[in-house]
């Protein structure tokens, strides 16, 4: 079987790689850019925080971002360089709050050495020019003129050129700027490297020379001549020297920093005071200016130690230095002050966060006050996929996520999360309401309906209690109760009649009743118009002091469903058609039938967006129409939720107006950011009714949620596809993770830090309760033991799984280790580890995977063994040796699928290799010749393995079998079968699914994915060929019409890239650009649909299926 990948992002980068300060959204504004690789985000400074005012995905991965003011330009500029050396100039078009592209090109050069790490970079402080390190002995210098424009090489203005042909013609540079030029230099390890703020533009560098000894040249920059002057000052620093600081005129000059001490030097090398030597080994790894002047300076070294480095100064003349300890918390990538003592701390290894710096430290002797954080699930080493609750067929994640002291487990699943307050027994409970007796506005009269009768309750002081004596009617159940909005009047709809109370003296003061007797099966009040209906009739109220002016109308057939919305009125009938009726006349507006069942809810849910006409059926599934300006019902979509009938009802969350889907699935309905209608699950299990108390002593806004055991009262959070909880592990960072089914139990292997600066470390495997994330067991692994390696292991009669590390001895003198251990453990009933066997191996231990039979494969080292359970596993019982394939660089990953293996290696890319029993050998089927760095592998099935590279990019390899194999040679060779770039360094795949998806979809979830910047994507299998055609078709189309932000062409960002070869994506379906297709006009989607027919020769494509098709391929996420 072929496999049709389709892969879609679930969670994007939360990761922060850079953030900078600025006006960029206007010259007033105080904005806070924020980069995470891949995605770009713009904040607002205002009294209560940061505001994020725009978010945009690039086709691109970030290496280089600065925000440049040049002198003709009111606002800032950004300026972004790639991985690739794409740059792009970037700057605010308000009038569509939009970034606009000012400029792009490429700084790739022909010749040279890329630097291992990430460029290094600068910006003149006059905005002159930029600087970047990107190739080893190498400046590349970029001249900006008065209004920020760069000059283009010929060949990048012609290349411009054709780019925007038919467009305005962008503003270009003055004649005497030229275009951004190499100059060669003598330092080719460069540590550190600013601009200072001197009339000549001046770079100073901190390099490393051959000896491995550190210094500081100083140097000018002749932008005419394309040339560094002679160095201007020569200084030799000490060989921890790491980090340089330039300091705005009118002192000027710069700060060493090393491990130990920071030492100023003046521009040209005659101010030098004597260096401050700092408490600890404090290696400051960011800094952010305080005050303009750079007297003070926020820094933060690499353990989340954070402090202000004082410059004392006497005529601009620096006379010492001084630094006082703020305290402790996240550790950062990015520092950035902000204004009012407050900062932003962007990591890359744990949450990032907002902090206020305090004048007084508070009881744990901390200046700093954390104000608000941001989650971060990077660096996402591993994750397990559970069941999640309330939610079958769902995954739930727990991530080991974060690093050093932020290291935690984090708890991912799809979804909205109602957080319990108080739980009020109430069986056979159907109905809630909730409203205010009086102008007061808090909720304080409740109302729970059974099947029979109603239970009455007051809110009062945060307490609820039952009301004995009440003029509401509570030997019937309640069909509405609710206040009348401008009166002092309780509405309350039983079946046998409306009934009026004074919300002062709680006394009725009117009803009214049908003269029939019929029974009244719904009601809904809008203002004060009331609308009744029973049997085949509707009947309008106007709600006063007394119940006013009755207006009937017969609708033909009987009524199932009633919803009211200003003047408009929805009626499902029981014979399938739903009317869209207006006030008060009842005219018709629109009518359509519903296929197969009748409506038992039916509401009309508008928003800026769009609107919709909601229809609940009793087999657990809805259909919802858009509504149209006139009224028309149009574009039926259907959505299976559960199994029991759905009642709709409206809530409130933050002001705006949600629709809960109660059934044995309970879904929040709500418009997405392309504003079509979406829906997520809620972690309940099964629901009957919601509704909306708004009362302070609840927190404000809290939601009342009818349920088969009674009355929940609980906080809903915020409306997320994705919900995380964070569980923190005191100061460890998880490794590696499985789940342990038969004790409920999540093995973890866990370090911890010991010494920043030695990196001692010591290992630890914990079992933690799978529901609770509570620690029930606890292994300390041996003096530099570290741990690799997890996986659970049946034995061979499947009576007991059993828990297996990998681990390896780290030392100093090692640079690979060469002992490491295999060790069992047994987990018993009291979920206690037990350690059954311990077998010490030549090599480090970094991959296990479970066999059949009891037998194991450990990757150890550059070899693969296959190992078995003894008969016994007491009495220092050992792993029995099976037999093992060597060649291997290092076998990293190892994935198993009954006797085959997939194992993926340091750089000799995938190998598939298959167990014989009968001959104990492991012998080679086939294998990918091409080298390859591998970060995560999965068997997809017996003939596919799909791989992520350490160049972000992710491939199916498929093994030629059968009558496609033509002879040895060939069966013995991976076909790449599909090939895309990713964006995102992938460290593990995972079989599951975040949202269960119907058997009769387009796509079925296969794996799950999880990178370095903490993004989550799904990977799918597209059944249909046919259907996978035309999202490939559907995709091209899309991209097509895309204008993307810094001209970062998206089939050069898709293209599969490392050393060797550059090959356009091919084989699978990016399903974040195939759902783009919903953000485009109605127009635009009509003329594509004719043109994917035309090209697939398909009369069958309509603009309205492609819409229900991509719809459905984002439950996905």
């Amino acid at each position: 079987m072929s496999i049709n990948p389709y892969f879609v992002t679930a969670h994007p980068p939360s990761a922060v790689s850079h953030a900078q300060k600025g006006s960029f959204t206007g010259p007033n504004d105080v904005n806070l850019v924020v980069c995470k690789t891949t995605r770009l985000e713009i904040y607002l400074l205002g009294e209560t925080g940061t505001e994020l005012v725009h978010a945009e995905n690039l086709f691109a991965r970030v290496q280089v971002l600065h925000l440049v003011r040049p002198a003709d330009r009111p606002t800032d500029l950004l300026f972004l360089c790639t991985d690739r050396f794409q740059h792009a100039l970037l700057s605010w078009d308000p009038s569509r709050n939009a970034f606009k592209t000012e400029q792009a090109g490429s700084l790739e050069e022909k010749a040279g050495r890329k630097l291992d790490e990430n460029p290094l970079s600068f910006v003149d402080p006059h905005a002159r020019l930029l600087g970047l390190n990107l190739y080893q002995g190498s400046l590349k210098v970029v001249p900006l003129d008065k209004s920020g424009s760069i000059r283009m090489s010929a060949t990048a203005t012609a290349a411009m050129a054709v780019q925007n042909k038919g467009k305005k013609r962008a503003v270009m540079p003055s004649e005497n700027v030229p275009s951004p030029f190499t100059i060669r230099m003598r330092e080719n390890t460069v540590h550190s490297m600013v601009a200072l703020d001197s009339p000549l533009p001046t770079v100073a560098v901190l390099y490393q020379d051959a000896k491995e000894n550190r210094h500081v040249r100083v140097y000018g920059i002749i932008i005419k001549d394309k040339e560094l002057t002679d160095p201007v000052l020569e200084v030799d620093v000490p060989n921890t020297a790491h980090l340089l600081i330039p300091i705005p005129a009118p002192i000027g000059g710069f700060v060493v920093l090393d491990y130990r001490t920071a030492t100023y030097f003046s521009a040209d090398g005659s101010v030098r005071p004597a260096p401050l030597h700092l408490r600890q080994e404090f290696k400051i790894k960011c800094w952010s200016y305080i005050d303009p002047d750079g007297t003070r300076i926020l820094v933060g070294n690499v353990v989340g130690s954070y402090a202000v480095l004082f410059l004392h100064a006497q005529q601009n003349q620096v006379t010492s230095m001084s630094i006082y300890s703020l305290g402790s918390t996240t550790p950062c990538t990015s520092l950035v002050y902000l204004d009012n003592g407050y900062a932003y701390l962007g990591s890359h290894v744990g949450d990032s966060a907002l902090i206020k710096l305090t004048e007084e430290p508070d009881a744990t002797g901390n200046s700093l006050v954390v104000e608000r954080t941001y989650t971060n699930l990077g660096p996402i080493t591993d994750f397990a996929v559970l069941d999640a609750p309330g939610q079958p067929g769902a995954g739930q994640l727990v991530t080991c996520s974060g690093a050093f002291s932020d290291g935690s487990l984090r708890v991912v699943r799809h979804g909205i999360e109602i957080n319990e307050q108080v739980l009020i027994q109430v069986p056979g409970l159907v109905r809630v309401f909730a409203c205010a007796r009086g102008d007061h506005g808090a909720h304080d009269l409740l109302a729970l309906s059974t099947g029979a009768a109603t239970i009455v309750l007051t809110c009062t002081d945060g307490e609820i209690e039952h009301v004995e004596t009440t003029p509401l009617r509570t030997h019937e159940p309640t069909v509405l109760l609710a206040a009348v909005a401008g009166t002092n009047r309780i509405v309350q709809v039983t079946p046998t009649g409306v009934y009026l109370c004074d919300a002062v003296s709680m006394q009725q003061v009117d009803e009214w009743t049908d003269t029939r007797g019929t029974a009244i099966v719904a009601a809904e009040l809008s203002g004060n118009a009331l609308v009744v209906a029973y049997k085949a009739s509707i009947v309008e109220l106007t709600v006063a002091a007394k119940l006013q002016n009755p207006r009937p109308r017969q609708l033909g057939d009987d009524i199932s469903a009633l919803d009211v919305h200003g003047t408009l009125v929805a009626v499902a009938l029981w014979n399938r058609d739903v009317l869209l009726l207006s006030r008060p006349s009842f005219a018709e507006v629109a009518r359509t039938t519903l296929d197969q069942f009748e409506a038992r809810s039916i509401r009309i849910a508008e928003w800026d967006t769009g609107a919709y006409v909601l229809c609940g059926h009793g087999d657990g599934s809805l259909v919802a129409f858009e509504m149209q300006s006139g009224g028309a019902m149009v574009n039926p979509r259907k959505i299976v939720l559960g199994t029991e009938p759905v009642r709709l009802a409206r809530f409130v969350r933050e002001g705006q107006a949600l629709v809960f889907g109660s059934c044995d699935r309970p879904v929040v309905l709500y418009p997405s950011k392309s504003g079509k209608l979406t829906y997520s699950n809620v972690n309940l299990k099964s629901t009957a009714d919601v509704c909306t108390l708004l009362n302070p002593n609840f927190g404000g806004e809290v939601l009342m949620v009818a349920k088969e055991e009674g009355l929940l009262v609980g906080a809903i959070e915020p409306i997320e596809n994705i919900h995380i909880a964070t569980y923190p592990l005191g100061g460890e960072m998880a490794r590696r993770i499985a789940h342990h089914a038969p004790s409920a139990t999540l093995a973890v292997l866990t370090e911890r830090l010991e010494d920043a600066m030695t990196h001692e470390e010591a290992g630890f495997l914990k079992i933690f309760d799978d529901a609770t994330l509570e620690v029930v067991s606890i292994e300390r692994l041996a003096p530099t033991e570290t741990p690799l390696s997890i996986c659970i292991l049946s034995t061979a009669d499947g009576a007991e799984q059993l828990v297996v590390v990998g681990t390896a001895f780290v030392k100093p003198t090692e640079e690979e280790p060469s002992v490491g251990r295999v060790l069992v453990y047994r987990v018993t009933p009291d979920r206690v580890l037990q350690l059954a066997i311990a077998t010490t191996v030549k090599g480090g231990v970094y991959s296990l995977a479970a066999m059949p039979g009891g037998r194991l494969a450990a990757g150890i080292a550059n070899r693969v063994q296959v190992f078995g359970l003894p008969a016994s596993l007491t009495g220092g019982a050992k792993l029995e040796p099976i037999c093992y394939h060597a060649g291997f660089i290092t076998a990293l990953y190892i994935e198993s699928r009954g006797d085959f293996l997939a194992v993926g290696d340091l750089m000799k890319s995938v190998t598939l290799l298959v167990y014989s029993e009968a001959a104990r050998t492991l012998e080679v089927l086939a294998k990918d010749p091409a080298p390859s760095w591998v970060t995560a592998i999965a068997a997809v099935d017996d003939d596919h393995i799909l791989a992520a590279d350490a160049n972000c990019n992710v491939y199916l390899a498929r093994r030629n079998a059968g009558d496609d194999a033509d002879d040895a040679a060939t069966r013995k060779r991976l076909e790449l079968c599909a090939e895309w770039h990713g964006g995102e360094f992938i460290n593990r795949f995972r079989r599951g699914c975040l949202h269960p998806v119907s058997d009769d979809g387009a796509v079925t979830p296969v794996l799950i994915t999880a990178s370095a910047n903490g993004a989550l994507g799904i990977i799918a299998h597209v059944m249909d060929s046919r259907t996978f055609e035309l999202l490939l078709e559907l995709q091209r189309l899309v991209a097509s019409q895309l204008v993307p932000v810094g001209r970062f062409a998206y089939d050069e960002y898709r293209a599969f890239a490392n050393e060797r070869k550059v090959v356009p994506m091919h084989g699978a379906v990016d399903g974040d650009m195939v759902e783009r297709y919903l953000e485009l006009d109605p127009a635009v989607q009509a003329n594509m649909a004719v043109a994917l027919g035309t090209e697939l020769k398909r009369a069958d494509v309509t603009a309205e299926d492609l819409t229900k098709l991509v719809l459905d391929l984002a439950r996905l996420h």
